[in-house]
């Protein structure tokens, strides 16, 4: 964790309930004001913070506002609306009836009142609903990391993939003490509005040095939050998003070094967005990428939402696909790097030891007394290629199917939660959580072929800057296997090693750099 990062994360915070204040408030107060308005606003906010963060963050994404930091930071400005909202209302609806009387009585008009004698006996209410919103924006910001945004979310993830204990609590300890930190500070200036507001009335020096201190204090923070929300200029320079997965990882450090050393041209890993959303920016009107590191059988089943018996006879998954995706979006893949990333199923040393299985039939008797884990995605109906089928073709009937988050199914099977798992035949975790893959003797699972997939024209584009740059980027073609990147996964996942280095190793190894 760097303290970039850190700043990064608290900059989308801080710049969201900024807006969510100036867009809060004033609806706040017109809820107050108007009773028919109250009904429709309250409703609106109240659903928006009923939509999950991350299907508010992907509604965002597809507007023109793409992937990233506004995004991110906007989605956390409407969650944080509710309280602040509610909050102004039910501050404002508790002034006494007889203090606007009196207020009334004084001859001040409606508006007067309202600010300079109704909002300021609000705001302990309106505090407290901002703390609320704070606190609740550093925790959902943690999201960000699936569009993009960055921030201590990519740490956490990571973390939770590696069951990197030390990692995840770092982690944690940053929002801790960043929630900690706002919220004290807010404490603070409620403190002081509450002694300005009992004591008398200040004078025209004392009225100014608090708005420099305001305004020092506003560009100060703009100062040191702005710089890491600026977007870079990536306009001449070629652009990945990185993976969640320390696969995509290395590939694509692998891209930006051979890249750099043989073109000389710029390329900038923008930070990690699901690999659906980066598909989506990669085949977009206006793309914010240039190529992107997936498999076939993703492309097939989770892009284009098809299956494998969508596939003509005679035409593999590869053309198939690679034909659809030039016909809908004119992108391509340039040809497959040697990884075959498809499911596979795991078993623990107990079952080997008691059982000897070698393939997956072998689990047909046994099966009964095996108790099955896999993500919540290899449940779904979606496709011939999940649970259901493949327990029907196989003949298998387990004592129990238990669903369990992607990021923490290792540490599930490590524990003994279950016998029996899906994972995928490239990953360092296999070895880790010492699994031994059967053989899928049906040919069951299809290919998952890993392949660089460009977007349309980008070759075009970089013509005269890079004339070589497809010719350099089929090196990576046919330089893998699956023993070679499970064990590069293992050691950026398991032994900590540096992406960047292991990257550059396997290229010094392949003479390539």
């Amino acid at each position: 964790m760097t303290l970039s990062t850190v700043v990064e994360h608290l900059s989308m915070v801080v710049f969201a309930i900024v807006i969510a204040i100036l867009i809060g408030v004033p609806l706040g107060l017109l809820c107050y004001l108007s009773r028919a308005a109250r009904g429709v606003v309250l409703r609106v906010v109240d659903l928006i913070q009923t939509t999950p963060a991350l299907a508010l963050l992907g509604i965002i994404m597809v507007t023109p506002l793409g992937a990233g930091k506004p995004t991110v930071i906007l989605g956390l400005a409407l969650y944080s609306l509710l309280p602040i909202v509610r909050n102004v209302t039910l501050g404002l609806s508790q002034v006494s009836p007889a203090v606007k009387e009196a207020a009334k009585g004084m001859g001040m008009t409606r508006v007067y009142s309202l600010f300079h004698v109704e909002l300021p006996l609000a705001m302990p209410m309106l505090f407290t609903g901002l703390r609320i919103a704070v606190v609740n924006a550093i925790g959902t910001a943690v999201f960000a990391s699936s569009v993009g945004g960055g921030g201590l979310g990519n740490l956490i993830n990571t973390g939770i993939r590696r069951n990197d204990v030390a990692m995840i609590l770092s982690g944690t300890a940053a929002l801790m003490a960043m929630a900690l930190l706002l919220d004290n500070l807010m404490a603070f200036c409620e403190r002081r509005m509450g002694r300005r507001d009992s004591s008398r009335r200040p004078g025209r020096h004392a009225v100014l040095r608090r708005r420099l201190t305001a305004g020092a204090a506003a560009v100060l923070v703009a100062v040191l939050c702005l710089p890491s929300l600026l977007p870079k200029d990536t306009s001449s320079t070629l652009v990945l998003y990185d993976g969640e997965f320390s696969e995509v990882q290395l590939v694509n450090r692998m891209v930006q070094q051979l890249v750099e050393d043989r073109t000389g041209l710029e390329v900038s890993i923008l930070d990690p967005m699901t690999s659906i959303n980066n598909f989506k920016e990669l085949t977009a009107r206006e793309p914010s990428c240039d190529l992107m590191y997936t498999w076939d059988g993703t492309i097939l089943t989770t892009f284009l939402g098809l299956d494998t018996s969508d596939i003509p006879a005679g035409q593999s998954l590869y053309d198939f696909v690679n034909g659809r995706i030039g016909e809908q979006y004119g992108a391509r893949m340039l040809g497959k790097i040697g990884v075959d990333n498809t499911y596979s199923i795991g078993v623990t040393q107990a079952v080997m030891d008691t059982y000897h299985p070698a393939a997956i039939s072998d689990l047909a008797p046994i099966a009964g007394e095996l108790r099955f884990g896999a993500e919540q995605d290899f449940y779904t109906d979606a496709g011939s290629m999940k649970y259901g089928p493949f327990v029907a073709f196989y003949g298998l009937q387990f004592q129990e199917a238990i669903q369990v988050d992607i990021m923490l199914k290792y540490t599930a099977i490590k524990s003994g939660s279950y016998d029996v798992m899906v994972v995928y035949a490239t990953d360092g975790l296999n070895k880790d959580a010492n699994l031994t893959i059967l053989e899928d003797d049906k040919s069951f699972f299809p290919e998952y072929n890993g392949v660089l997939t460009v977007r349309d024209g980008l070759f075009e584009d970089f013509a005269d800057r890079a004339p070589e740059l497809e010719q350099t980027l089929e090196l990576l073609t046919g330089q893998f296997t699956n023993e070679v990147m499970s064990e590069l996964t293992y050691r950026v996942d398991v032994l900590g090693e540096d992406v960047d280095l292991v990257a550059a190793d396997y290229l010094h190894t392949l003479g390539l750099l």
